[in-house]
């Protein structure tokens, strides 16, 4: 087979920063290449806008913002944990198995201070509106103070997110409406039932965490080589799955990450509720994508005070 050339290669490189760790999650590399290689705001900003406009839409996101940035930097403090201050997940199947893992916190923690600071001067450089860029940089700040705030509580968090799934269940892979409560209640019941059996064998496969680790991690690689909304978005699979490994394993680590996947599926359930197109599926530009998802907190800002308090906007 032929060798793939330079230019065929920067895409995947790009596609792979940008989604296999969580689109919408930051790391301390996406900002800056998104200052490479991504589009401008004021692109970003008319995509966006474009999407975003509705209510109910942005109401459903600025819960998708705190879902994301509060799942993105706990995962950031575990990768702290694991890399300068202890395994991954703490100390699984060793410790009691009533016994939460602690709400430790790495100290400064390299990723997640390194990320807040490449990604809060993205933000507060940006071509958004001032207020938007202080609400931006004030919810990245609030999520690195808050990053072990759910660690000891990520169990109850897996069992709480099975609500998100029954909705993605119903409005994605049965095409019923929201509306319809009873097949609702009946898909939340079957994800309990699957749930209350699984944590039985909780931390059952902890001698296996780095062959299952490498495996989620494989699979990541392989699904993210190009834009994930090309067909089937099987990255997002491990929203709807990745807290059964993680339970399995007992690694709270593995859950956080693959709440990046589910906090972009609940965002998509905004969309198809509120009837406006999801933006990402429709860029197709990995250029555009760096930015939508760089940007997104200054967007979202800027965009729901242009539709709840236009004032705060008239002013600048």
């Amino acid at each position: 087979a032929a060798m793939m050339t330079p230019e065929e290669v920067m895409p995947v490189v790009l596609n792979e920063c940008l989604y296999a760790g969580g689109p919408f999650f930051g790391y301390p590399f996406k900002p800056v290449l998104n200052a490479l290689f991504g589009a401008p705001y004021d692109r970003a900003y008319s995509h966006f806008r474009r999407d975003h406009s509705d209510e109910l839409n942005l109401t459903l996101h600025l819960i998708a913002l705190f879902y994301q940035l509060s799942m993105s930097f706990t995962w950031l403090n575990e990768l702290d944990l694991a890399l300068f201050g202890g395994l991954l997940g703490g100390g699984g199947a060793a410790r009691d198995k009533k016994e939460e893992p602690r709400s430790r916190r790495a100290p400064l923690g390299i990723l997640a201070f390194s990320t807040t600071i490449v990604w809060g001067a993205a933000l507060a450089t940006c071509q958004a509106a001032m207020p938007a860029k202080v609400v931006a940089v004030i919810a990245l700040l609030a999520a690195y103070t808050g990053r072990s705030v759910l660690r000891p509580h990520w169990v109850r968090l897996a069992y709480l997110q099975g609500a998100v799934e029954a909705l993605v269940y119903q409005v994605f892979i049965l095409k019923r409406p929201v509306s319809n409560i009873r097949d609702l209640v009946a898909l939340f019941f079957l994800r309990h039932l699957a749930f209350v059996q699984l944590k039985r064998l909780r931390g059952r496969l902890s001698p296996y965490r780095l062959l299952v680790n490498l495996a989620v991690a494989g699979f990541l690689a392989v699904t993210c080589m190009d834009n994930i909304f090309k067909g089937f978005p099987y990255p997002l699979l491990l929203g709807i799955f990745g807290w059964v490994p993680a339970l399995l394993t007992d690694q709270p680590g593995l859950f956080f990450l693959s709440c990046g996947f589910a906090a972009t599926l609940f965002q998509g359930l905004a969309h198809h509720i509120s009837g406006e197109q999801a933006t990402l599926p429709q860029l197709q530009d990995v250029h555009d994508e760096f930015a939508h998802v760089t940007f997104f907190p200054a967007l979202l800002a800027q965009s729901s005070l242009e539709t709840f308090a236009p004032a705060t906007l008239l002013q600048q």
